[in-house]
């Protein structure tokens, strides 16, 4: 300096430490955030195997830490050894008709306790659309919980009905919605007022009304078989395997046989 003079500051250093205890440093944020996107573009593309993993992840997005920035690392290593993978779609007797499979994982997310959704509607034997979702309230029961799934999926379950019925495409009466809480199925049966579930707001008893029009059925379903709980929960290997199957993904290793829904 003009003055013969000099400052030490330790400016840097001091800001390193505020962002890692504290925040995320920006370079992080938005790295992770544009990762999330780019996962949730393939996700709700042609891989809901990942779905969970992403929507989980993406709830920490405005300030990740090195525990969440290394998951994400880890889903883009199991999309590297997975990049061919996609959805089988065929045609039997059965592929003109939605199916429906509703989930839900009670009190699985710890830090508000709230339950987490899930629904996959398949046709052509494959899933065509699919959601996995953290409930806006929190549920007091496995079965409000699977109640709440079930209303969620209903509200879908009706579009995709008018969509076909624009379409000229309806080949059925209704559309089955497979459910493995028989609890939430005789509350969505049985509108008789119960001590236990009079507190569930009245605006998830929609799928009261799709039952009594015919625009859905509800049918039970054994935990094994439902198709929706990978959209639900972390599943390990073995399960996961499961759910790819159950999935109908497969690897494409036919050129001519396999869509490729990349950018060009």
């Amino acid at each position: 300096m003009a003055d013969k003079s000099m400052i030490l500051n330790q400016t840097e250093y001091i800001q390193k430490i505020l962002y890692s205890t504290d925040q995320a440093m920006p370079e992080d944020i938005r790295w992770y955030q544009a990762a999330i996107g780019s996962l949730l573009y393939a996700a709700l593309g042609t891989r809901p195997d990942i779905l969970f993993a992403v929507i989980s992840l993406g709830r920490y997005a405005s300030n990740p830490n090195e525990k969440h920035i290394s998951a994400v690392k880890r889903v883009f290593k199991y999309l590297r050894n997975s990049a061919d993978f996609g959805i089988k779609f065929s045609a039997d007797s059965n592929s003109e008709y939605l199916t429906d499979y509703a989930d839900s994982s009670y009190a699985s997310e710890k830090s508000t306790c709230k339950s987490i959704s899930g629904y996959v509607f398949y046709l052509a034997n494959g899933p065509v659309t699919f959601q996995s979702k953290l409930q806006s309230i929190v549920a007091q029961s496995s079965t409000e919980a699977e109640y709440i799934a079930l209303c969620n999926s209903a509200k879908e379950a009706a579009f995709l009905f008018n969509l076909m019925i624009e379409l000229g495409q309806l080949k059925q009466e209704n559309i089955p919605i497979f459910v493995d809480n028989n609890g939430a199925i005789q509350l969505s049966k049985n509108p008789v007022y119960h001590a236990r579930t009079k507190h569930i707001n009245v605006r998830f008893h929609f799928i009261r009304e799709k039952l009594a029009d015919s625009t859905i059925s509800v049918h039970y379903i054994q935990s094994k078989d439902q198709k929706a709980d990978g959209l639900t929960k972390a599943l390990p290997k073995i399960g996961h395997i499961k759910f790819l199957k159950q999935l109908n993904m497969v690897e494409a290793t036919d050129e001519k046989n396999a869509l490729n829904m990349g950018v060009c």
